[in-house]
């Protein structure tokens, strides 16, 4: 199950991903149909979603080898780990 981690993370971060671009509150104008408080949980989720694929990856591919595919997952999760740290940030000032 652990060597499917990224893959599956990968999926649903990409999904959340995409709720969240849609669902923007800090464009201008913008009227969401979606919580405030639900999206930053969204954003929180993917986040810690991505950080234990990230960490899942990285010892699977230190323990068998670095492959194309392991290293492709690897980006995949820490960008979106990046996207939403960075969004769930500036959502919360937005907030307060």
């Amino acid at each position: 199950m652990m060597k499917n981690l990224p893959w599956l993370s990968l999926g649903i971060g990409l999904f959340l991903a995409l709720i969240t671009v849609v669902a923007n509150p800090l464009m201008p104008g913008a009227d969401t149909p979606i919580p405030l408080l639900a999206i930053l949980f969204m954003a929180e989720l993917g986040a810690l979603l991505c950080l234990v694929a990230v960490v899942v990856s990285i010892r699977e591919q230190s323990q068998r080898g670095f492959l194309l595919h392991g290293l492709l997952t690897t980006i995949g999760n820490g960008l979106l780990l990046a996207y939403f740290a960075n969004f769930g940030m500036n959502l919360w000032v937005a907030i307060n």
